[in-house]
């Protein structure tokens, strides 16, 4: 690949004034290693295949649970719904015992699946490979769950919900169920 130019303009202060306007899911990435469970509070996060699933998470390098997920090889991804935002704070913060009150269970890989978030997708890494201050690790999907409640978004600095905006693919009800465009047409809603 060539590029029209080897300057780049955007400087580091623009790239995240950038970035700060893309809306994204809020995630906590949570992993375990000799029975002590870790988690972050992150927006990077991406599918990368269908065929087979595959995810990608990023993470900075000085993150406490960076050596923890790189070490384990595995991790899970808690998308977080609109009424958990104190969540999303508290896994941005350094705690000595993050899950102290947090309601959760282990999961088929062995990390931490939250309670009562959006979805979840459990992972083992397949690669992990280091690009300038973080690891982007990929990981092969083993297992995941939807709950049909409304995602925490983060947006310019700020947690927001989709609440008023929601469609025929889910509601804020907490139903346990989500559907799909087709089968929604195919009863009448």
């Amino acid at each position: 690949m060539s590029y029209a130019s080897d300057r780049f303009d955007v400087d580091e202060q623009r790239f995240k004034l950038l970035m700060r306007n893309v809306a994204s899911s809020v995630a906590v990435i949570t992993a375990e290693l000799d029975g002590r469970m870790h988690g972050m509070t992150a927006t990077a996060v991406c599918s990368v295949t269908a065929s087979p699933p595959t995810i990608l998470i990023v993470v900075n390098r000085s993150n406490r649970s960076h050596p923890i997920i790189s070490r384990s090889r595995k991790f899970t991804v808690n998308f977080l719904a609109e009424h958990q935002a104190g969540l999303g704070q508290r896994f941005s913060e350094k705690h000595e015992f993050p899950f102290d009150g947090v309601d959760c269970r282990a999961g088929r890989n062995g990390a931490p699946i939250l309670n009562d978030t959006a979805a979840y997708i459990e992972c083992e890494t397949s690669e992990e490979f280091d690009v300038g201050t973080h690891t982007v690790f990929i990981g092969r999907v083993l297992d995941g769950d939807v709950t049909g409640l409304l995602p925490l978004l983060h947006h310019q600095g700020k947690y927001k919900s989709l609440v008023g905006l929601a469609g025929p693919f889910g509601t804020s009800s907490g139903s346990g169920s989500v559907r799909g465009s087709d089968q929604a047409r195919r009863e009448g809603k």
